[in-house]
């Protein structure tokens, strides 16, 4: 008999291990995104447990005060001074660093002249570099800024002369510059902006733009000794002109940034809501995207491992994709929450949404003269975040489709969640990472309401239901 008890004894033992080791590991990993159905096919079923987990273990990233940007593509040159709801807009949100220089590449900036596919002189610039200097200049402290210079034409002394205009006689003094945009999409390569017609195809090798790259560079800095670059606006991941630039360019340049849109520019004839969210968890999701673009800077420059990487442009889906049906309305709030939990996680050290108010999907409507529901996920939800620590724990559930984020900064505390399942509700215990009673805030978004609910300085309750596509935020200030 004492021989039985031992050797139940025993198996119980090896079973309570091995479920342990089970929860650890399934802790540690990503959750996994939505494997249910379209909408509609059912209703939400009852609440699943999900529990915020806290752990002991090492930090996954310090977020550098880069990270929050948006490509600042205005709906007019001179927007950012003549539209104060831009502005307040702008204010209420996180972001502190601006990419600015729509159609830089087209773009005589000394001149404010722009030029088309046919060489021909269409007027201003997209951007007015002048008025977006004196908006960011009255912020206290001012804005950050990338500025794009033109690359295409192959000219470092348009560049330089450029740099000498915009320091010497506007007064900017950008925080890094690019030279040119997504060049292995340029067909004018090498050709002066009168030359351009539309039937070049003219592009440039990943070790030509390099090259021009390298070039720009130092005729810049003897112009401004002291600028500073980003060696690329890459396309994509596109690993050949990332390898190349960080091969020829990597002691010259402050980071590279690649553009990334996980449902591209085509997509399903007939998309569905379930195919959008599995963007999340698939080959063109920002952890994914991320590793890519870390091996190919690292594969010929010894010295590139520390080099920081930054989204350049991030959205769900490009203008002139079929994922357009989700990406003005409130799947893309989802989306970008969980894409938010995804960029931290993954140690993005510049996340840069696109766009400012270009797009029907951007975050502030120039039509209404009011941001966007993307726009209001900013002003209202990320808001209330700080940067600092981005610790390891997830919110441990078997609902598929759930995103979580936890982030201290010294003793402030949030916790971000996004369901993006479509049919189940999970029932969320903070404790351990919120324990009943702390005082701080809670942000919830629902499918179906025009605003997200915001409480403040109350107790934070000891449980919430998060229904099919919502998001929460709990923080202990």
């Amino acid at each position: 008999m004492g021989n039985g008890v031992g050797v139940a004894i025993a198996a119980i033992v090896v079973i309570v291990v091995a479920y342990l080791a089970s929860v650890a590991f399934v802790q540690l990993e990503a959750p996994e995104v939505l494997g249910g159905a379209d909408p509609g096919q059912s209703n939400a079923s009852e609440p699943v447990a999900g529990q915020a987990v806290t752990f002991e273990g090492p930090a996954l990233a310090v977020t550098p005060s880069t990270f929050w940007a948006v490509s600042a593509h205005p709906g007019c040159p001179s927007c950012f001074t003549s539209d104060p709801a831009l502005g307040a807009f702008l204010s209420s949100t996180p972001v502190t660093w601006y990419r600015v220089g729509a159609g830089a590449d087209a773009c005589n900036i000394t001149l404010d002249v722009a030029y088309n596919s046919s060489g021909d002189d269409v007027g201003a610039c997209a951007v007015n570099l002048a008025s977006f200097k004196d908006w960011c200049y009255s912020l206290t402290p001012h804005c950050h800024s990338i500025v794009q210079l033109p690359g295409e034409n192959n000219n470092s002394g348009i560049d330089s002369s450029d740099v000498a205009y915009l320091e010497g006689t506007i007064g900017l003094y950008p925080d890094y510059w690019a030279i040119g945009n997504e060049p292995s999409d340029w067909i004018h390569y090498d050709e002066p902006w009168a030359s351009w017609q539309p039937s070049d195809h003219n592009a440039p090798t990943a070790v030509a733009y390099a090259v021009d790259v390298r070039n720009a560079i130092e005729a810049i800095r003897g112009v401004d000794p002291f600028a500073r670059f980003v060696g690329i606006e890459n396309s994509g991941v596109n690993p050949s002109f990332l390898q190349n630039v960080t091969r020829i360019d990597g002691s010259l340049i402050s980071w590279v940034a690649y553009h990334t849109y996980p449902g591209g520019t085509g997509g399903p004839a007939h998309p569905t809501l379930s195919e959008f969210y599995s963007l999340l968890n698939g080959s063109t999701s920002i952890p994914e995207t991320y590793a890519e673009v870390r091996n190919s800077t690292d594969k010929y420059c010894s010295n590139c491992s520390a080099l920081p990487i930054s989204i350049g442009e991030y959205n769900g889906g490009t203008s002139n994709s079929t994922w357009t049906t989700y990406l003005d309305e409130f799947p893309n709030v989802i989306f970008t929450a969980a894409s938010l939990t995804q960029a931290l996680r993954t140690n993005v050290s510049d996340w840069t949404y696109f766009a400012l108010d270009f797009d029907p999907f951007s975050l502030f409507n120039v039509t209404t003269n009011e941001p966007t529901d993307v726009g209001i996920l900013y002003d209202t939800v990320f808001a209330k975040t700080v940067l600092g620590t981005v610790r390891p724990e997830t919110v441990q559930t078997s609902v598929t489709g759930v995103w979580s984020v936890e982030v201290t900064n010294g003793s402030r505390e949030w916790l971000l969640v996004a369901n993006a399942n479509l049919t189940r509700t999970v029932d969320l215990d903070p404790s351990p990472a919120f324990p009943s009673g702390v005082v701080g805030t809670e942000i919830s978004w629902t499918n179906g309401s025009a605003a997200p609910s915001v409480v403040e300085s109350s107790s934070l309750p000891s449980a919430y239901d998060l229904p099919p596509q919502s998001l929460l935020l709990l923080a202990n200030y």
